[in-house]
Order: structure tokens, then C-alpha cells, then sequence
């Protein structure tokens, strides 16, 4: 602000100027080392009130610093523009174009190590000598010094600066440039080195891409960190019945266990009709509705009521006979024979017993008539029955007739008294068997 530029420390390299001590001092006075390494331009008490700082390079050593109506501190109507320029080649101008100051000292010059002598004085006024322009004269100061070149390096005006510029990054980085030697390399190594997945040919890609791959989907591969849990929720996914610990495990077994039998339990989708369907099963005469209820109960009520009827009548008649009325006698005188009463059934013991007489050579005899008991007139079911067994009767007996071993090999397999003598009865029916003796209506009665 105080017109004054201030350069590091080349030794410490350092910054010098503190910006303390704005009054402007004689350089003869061997200043503070806060001044150091110093060009002043124009060094006073000055403020910017309404100019401005800027500064100009051409990116190749060349500076020119520039202070455009910058005022005297507390007066903003005294105005003050100059400038100072730095080459490359060690050149150093400075020029002024309006200058305006009063009551403050006024010092114009360079310093170096000002402890060692190195400083130049150009101008200095007290803060008694009102300076304008005209009473400050530009000045320069061109000390050039001869550029050793030995060394591209050394300075940017040296032939081949720019190629020995190049050089010198690429070596320290090759990636300074895709034109350096090994830049290719220097990236892939790059790349690899952020990423190994860059490429397969990075090291460690092998290993990067397993886990990346993992870190995906567990289920990449079983070394996976979390592949066991992860398989368990896709196994459980697919089939909450694969393990008792999947979640909505006892909702679907109890599904399962609905869909092969809907018995399962009374919940289950179907089980009324199930447990009907089972209880028909079991007996058809569960319901009317049944399969095969119309021949159970056939079987049952007609069929075995039937021959319990039977049965019963049999012994009824029996109990009759042993109880029987008085025997009624009956005296007729006759002279013709006896007629043969047809419609009383012969007995075989009669008949074997006394050879047969003819009918119109018997005596004259009394006829002695025995009451037979009286029966009641079957009925409609017992005559259904009667029918049957008689049909089961004839046709057992006609197989025992045709195959006899196979009879004989019946009765020695009957699960039951009853069934054997069921079956002997047969058989001697089948021995005895005369054609047309049927018309006897030989029956043979179960035991009561």
C-alpha cells in the first residue's frame, strides 16, 4: 500500500516487509531488515481511496507493478500513479506520472542487505519538502549480468529452456505429459495403484475382482464373507420349507401338510368334504348320499333281517312241533286203497325203511292225520332273502359239483365253524345230486 514491493529472503527465503514503519526513512540510515530485499518506487504514508493495484506478466520473467491514482492517507484528493518494471534480464525502471504529496517524508530507491552496504538511494524528501510531479525524476537501473547457458536450466532465455524443461518433469514424473518417454506405464501403474480392477493385468486384480464380486452377491462363491447366511435367505426364499428356522416355515408346512390330506387338521381347505368322503369310506351307511349306500343297506337290513327271520321262524316252528296240540285222530271205514297225498313232502327215512307196495293191493287201514303247525306267510324281504340264498346255494353247489378240490381246499381254509359247515353242506348236497331231484326243493336250514 505504501509503495513498496518486498522480495523473499534469497538466503531464508523468508518474506521481509512487515508492513510496519510506513514513515518513509533515509537509506543511509541502515533501516531495519524488516525492509530488506526491497525496491521502493514511491514509499510514503498512501491509502486507496477510489484507484487501484494491479499487476501485469507475461509468464516470462516480466512484471511491471502498477499503482493507479492510489491518494495520500487523509486526503483522498491527492492523487498519485507510477509504476515499477522488473525484465528478466535485470532490468529495473521505474516511472511516475502524477505525484501529489504533503507533510509526509518521501523515500525512493532499493535495498538488499542493507547490514552489508547493499542499498541505492535515488530520491528522498522530509516530510517538510512538498513533492509534485516533475520534482521526482524516473529512474532505472540496468545492471545486466551475462546468462550462463551452460545449463538450459539456468535461464529461460537459454536456448533449449523448453525442451530441458520437459525433460526435466518427465523424469521427475512421467506422467507430466502424455509425450513423455514411459507415460504409458506410468499410467497403467497409476491406474492399477487406485484401482486394481483398471485392468486384468494389474497386480492383485485376481484378488480385487473376488471381492468385488462377493461384495455384490455373497453368493458369488461359499468363501464369501456372509455366503452361508445369504444361501440360508435364498434357500428359505425359494422354499420356506427347506429349514424349521426360515421365516413363514410353520405357515407352510401346515399348507403342505393340508394339500396331501386335507384331514390333517379341521382348518385345512377341504376338510369337511375330506372327513365326509373318509367317513362314507369307512361305512357307506353314514349318510343317504353315500357312494354304495343303497347296497349297504340292502345288505344290511333286507339280507341279514331276512335270514334272522328265517332263522327265527325255523326255531318258532321248531318250539311249535315240540309243543304240539293232542293228536286228532281220525277213523275211515273205506274199501278203496289209500290215496297218496302229494302235497305232504316224503321223508328219505320212510322211504328207505319198507319197500315200495302198490297202492291198489293195500288193506283197508285206518289214517291217522297229525295237526301240522301253523306258519305265517312269509314276508317280502324274507322272500327277497329266501330267493338269494337259495341262488347262492345252487350256485356253490354246482362249483362244488364241476371242482371238487377246490371246495375241499375252501373248507380247509374257512376262517369258522360256521363257514365249514356252510361248505360241508355243500359239498354233500353236490354228492348226493340227482338230475331233477331239485324238485324236491331239498333246502338245507342254518343252525338257530
Amino acid at each position: 500500500d505504501n509503495g513498496v514491493v518486498s522480495f523473499y529472503d534469497p538466503v531464508t527465503e523468508g518474506m521481509r516487509l512487515g508492513g510496519q514503519n510506513y514513515f518513509a526513512q533515509p537509506l543511509s540510515d541502515n533501516i531495519g531488515s524488516n525492509f530488506h530485499y526491497s525496491i521502493m518506487p514511491l514509499w510514503s504514508d498512501l491509502r486507496n481511496y477510489s484507484g487501484r493495484y494491479f499487476t501485469e506478466t507475461d509468464g516470462q520473467g516480466f512484471l511491471r507493478y502498477n499503482w493507479e491514482n492510489i491518494s495520500q492517507f487523509g486526503y483522498t484528493d491527492r492523487l498519485n500513479t507510477f509504476s515499477l518494471e522488473i525484465q528478466p534480464t535485470g532490468y529495473i525502471g521505474i516511472n511516475y506520472q502524477l505525484i501529489n504529496i504533503s507533510g509526509y517524508p518521501i523515500t525512493a530507491g532499493m535495498v538488499g542487505n542493507a547490514t552489508l552496504g547493499e542499498w541505492q538511494q535515488h530520491f528522498y524528501a522530509p516530510s517538510s519538502q512538498p513533492v509534485n510531479t516533475g520534482d521526482i525524476t524516473n529512474w532505472s537501473v540496468n545492471e545486466t549480468v551475462p546468462t550462463d547457458c551452460s545449463d538450459p536450466l539456468n535461464n529461460v532465455n537459454c536456448p533449449g529452456y523448453s525442451q530441458a524443461y520437459f525433460d526435466q518433469q518427465c523424469s521427475i514424473n512421467a506422467l507430466y505429459s502424455p509425450s513423455c518417454p514411459g507415460y504409458s506405464q506410468a499410467y497403467f501403474d497409476q491406474q492399477c495403484s487406485i484401482n486394481p480392477l483398471y485392468d486384468p493385468a494389474c497386480p492383485g486384480y485376481a484378488v480385487a475382482y473376488y471381492d468385488y464380486q462377493c461384495d455384490i452377491d455373497p453368493l458369488y462363491h461359499t468363501g464369501c464373507f456372509g455366503y452361508a447366511q445369504a444361501y440360508f435367505d435364498q434357500q428359505c426364499g425359494l422354499d420356506p420349507l427347506y429349514n424349521s428356522a426360515c421365516p413363514g416355515y410353520d405357515t407352510a408346512f401346515y399348507n403342505q401338510q393340508c394339500s396331501l390330506d386335507p384331514l390333517y387338521d379341521e382348518g385345512c381347505p377341504g376338510y369337511a368334504d375330506a372327513l365326509y368322503v373318509k367317513n362314507c369310506t369307512d361305512d357307506p351307511l353314514f349318510d343317504s348320499g353315500c357312494t354304495g349306500y343303497t347296497e349297504a343297506y340292502a345288505l344290511k337290513y333286507v339280507v341279514n333281517t331276512s335270514v334272522e327271520d328265517t332263522t327265527q321262524e325255523a326255531t318258532v316252528q321248531e318250539v311249535t312241533e315240540t309243543k304240539a296240540e293232542p293228536v286228532v285222530e281220525t277213523v275211515a271205514q273205506t274199501d278203496t286203497p289209500a290215496t297218496e297225498d302229494k302235497t305232504s313232502p316224503t321223508s328219505l327215512e320212510s322211504l328207505s325203511a319198507s319197500p315200495a307196495t302198490p297202492a291198489a293191493a293195500a288193506p283197508a287201514a285206518s289214517t291217522t292225520t297229525r295237526a301240522a303247525p301253523s306258519r305265517a306267510a312269509p314276508t317280502t324281504r324274507q322272500a327277497l332273502a329266501e330267493q338269494r340264498l337259495a341262488a347262492a346255494r345252487d350256485q356253490a353247489a354246482q362249483a362244488a359239483r364241476e371242482n371238487p378240490d377246490e371246495t375241499a381246499e375252501a373248507m380247509d381254509s374257512a376262517d369258522s365253524m360256521e363257514q365249514q359247515v356252510e361248505l360241508q353242506n355243500v359239498v354233500v348236497g353236490a354228492m348226493s345230486f340227482v338230475p331233477g331231484f331239485d324238485a324236491y326243493g331239498q333246502v338245507t336250514l342254518p343252525d338257530a
